[in-house]
């Protein structure tokens, strides 16, 4: 191999090692838990994630992932919720037109250093 070669080889490595430190630091930035001393990720999940209703249609959604949520709609005036907060919300249809919804769940989770909201988002097709 030539000088000029293992010279390319070497700023590769480099490169390569320079940005995983970046994402080593970033990420230990960004970790979120259970308390200040955790290293968990936090990650919410909504069932169902996906759900087709016509005007005057309910469906149950269920978070699961962490302990405390808060619930909220894109478009408030094409639906209503049973609960802003909890495990659970009932999200009832009031539109006919062909539509979607986005239903997010956020929670506020406390972080190395800070407290960080993660969230997960469902859809809703209105027909």
């Amino acid at each position: 191999m030539s000088l000029l070669q293992n010279n390319r080889e070497v700023r590769k490595k480099v490169r390569v090692v320079g940005v995983l430190a970046v994402l080593l630091i970033v990420g230990v930035g960004c970790e979120t838990g259970t308390d200040v001393n955790s290293a968990t990720q936090a990650e919410i999940q909504i069932t169902p994630n996906y759900t087709s209703l016509g005007k005057g249609q309910a469906a149950e959604f269920t978070a699961t992932g962490w302990h405390e949520y808060t619930w909220s709609l894109a478009y408030a005036d094409w639906g209503t919720l049973t609960h802003k907060t909890g495990k659970t919300t009932v999200y009832t249809s009031v539109i006919t037109t062909n539509d979607i919804q986005i239903l997010t769940c956020a929670a506020t989770v406390a972080g190395t250093n800070a407290f960080s909201t993660v969230a997960a988002q469902a859809l809703i097709e209105h027909h």
